[in-house]
């Protein structure tokens, strides 16, 4: 099956044993995003960050108890509406969570609001402890 396949497999849905969007077409989705580029993405196992603004979505709590990339500034999904002046316009954005949803969100939130050069980091914080990037553990 392709990509495209996934994502308009039709499943049946019964309430009790799954989802109305089976998990099936969600990896559909998800792939198909990236292999069209609808949102740009960065790939843990292969990035080398050089000079990109890093931003952690997540909550401050998360942050302090599961650490951080190194040098990225935190601003929590909820708020980051409110905080775009925070951000650059002149260099590119990598938005990371823990897994990497939120920061999809928060790709599409900035993309919607003018902001070119952004992506999102690919299974977000856990990948890139996996894939060996640079990280500090809790607050420093």
């Amino acid at each position: 099956m392709t990509v495209d396949d996934l994502e308009n497999l039709d499943l049946a849905y019964s309430p009790p044993f799954g989802s109305a969007n089976d998990p099936v077409n969600i990896a559909g989705f998800v792939a198909g995003h990236i292999a069209r580029g609808d949102i740009p993405t960065v790939a843990p196992e292969t990035w080398q960050p050089s000079g990109e603004f890093l931003l952690d979505v997540r909550d401050p709590d998360e942050v302090a108890e599961l650490g951080r990339l190194q040098d990225a500034a935190n601003i929590p999904l909820g708020q980051l509406r409110d905080r775009l002046g925070e951000l650059p316009h002149d260099r590119r954005i990598v938005a990371y969570c823990q897994k990497g949803q939120r920061g999809y969100l928060a790709t599409c939130l900035l993309r919607g609001h003018g902001f070119e050069r952004v992506a999102n980091l690919r299974g977000g914080y856990m990948q890139a402890q996996l894939n060996g990037l640079a990280w500090t553990q809790g607050e420093s």
